[in-house]
């Protein structure tokens, strides 16, 4: 999955999460500034757990993360 393809699935489940949520808080009965308080809660949880993951992933990857160039070096 490509970098762009990451970052519009988080944008997706951050908007789907804190819509979802925004609307719960208020069929339930909270007011507008609670529910815009859980759901900006919510978004930013998210995004700190999707940072974490990209880090984490980074630093236990195989190679963590090192390209080696190419030479042209030849053994005499």
């Amino acid at each position: 999955m490509s970098q762009s393809a990451r970052v519009w699935l988080l944008f997706l489940v951050v908007l789907g999460a804190t819509t979802s949520i925004l609307i719960g808080h208020i069929l339930a009965g909270a007011g507008f500034a609670t529910a815009l308080a859980s759901a900006l809660v919510i978004s930013v949880v998210i995004q700190i757990g999707y940072a974490l993951g990209l880090f984490g992933r980074a630093l236990f990857s195989r190679n963590n993360g090192f390209q080696p160039q190419a030479t042209n070096f030849r053994r005499p």
